[in-house]
């Protein structure tokens, strides 16, 4: 689905910026209809967090619904295919994520082209992503004695959730030259959850976590397409 990127922004973003126009013209304007706002991710994630926020403020200003929609699966393809087949009216957004421009490089047969069939619109957030571990681990950060602590624990696991997006969690991992054994989750709270109990593993999870410390923190952007 394309939608026009100056037509998007002169409207929704005019609606904060432009106070003396009244509520029911900009609704009148856009959209004339309740919005999908569809998440590749499922509830409880980081994306969808934001998506929901995203669609309160919007429905707020604009005074029409955004609902959040989640069509998770297949490395957020399943959601994007579905945005990209929909009418181009403006009706049906989606919130990517670093996912879908590595998803471009990684599938060759996907039944849309993301380049083409998806339009930018803006970026809306960035979010944090942290290495946590319990207090019980022997690596405090990833200087060199941190690398070192962690190489010795070889049974380390990495709580993360499965995708194309797992690059990151390889990435951080690489100067600790960590033989890891992978957990695989299906969301981030089922990840956090062992880390939370004192298992021996890491995990990126949002800041908003307080009883694991800190080795690492990084940053990822979301956008509207």
């Amino acid at each position: 689905m394309t939608i026009d990127r100056r037509r998007f922004l002169e409207l929704a973003g005019g609606a904060a910026l432009a106070p003396a126009l009244s509520h029911s013209a900009w609704a009148q304007a856009y959209p004339a209809r309740p919005v999908q706002l569809v998440v590749p991710y499922p509830p409880g994630s980081g994306p969808d967090i934001i998506g929901r926020l995203t669609a309160q403020h919007l429905s707020e200003r604009l005074g029409q619904q955004f609902i959040v929609e989640n069509r998770p699966g297949a490395s957020t393809n399943i959601g994007t295919e579905y945005v990209a087949k929909a009418e181009p009216d403006g009706d049906t957004i989606l919130l990517p994520v670093s996912t879908n421009a590595v998803n471009v490089a990684l599938y060759r047969n996907l039944n849309f082209d993301f380049i083409r069939d998806i339009a930018p619109i803006a970026g809306i957030a960035k979010t944090p992503f942290i290495i946590v571990v319990p207090p019980s681990f022997p690596a405090h950060d990833q200087n060199q004695n941190g690398s070192r602590s962690l190489s010795r624990e070889l049974h380390a696991r990495f709580a993360r959730r499965a995708g194309a997006g797992r690059f990151r969690s390889h990435r951080t991992s690489s100067p600790a030259d960590t033989r890891r054994k992978a957990a695989r989750t299906w969301g981030d709270n089922c990840a956090t959850r062992g880390g939370a109990a004192g298992h021996p593993c890491h995990r990126r999870v949002s800041e908003r976590l307080r009883w694991l410390r800190v080795v690492w923190a990084g940053c990822a952007r979301q956008d509207a397409t």
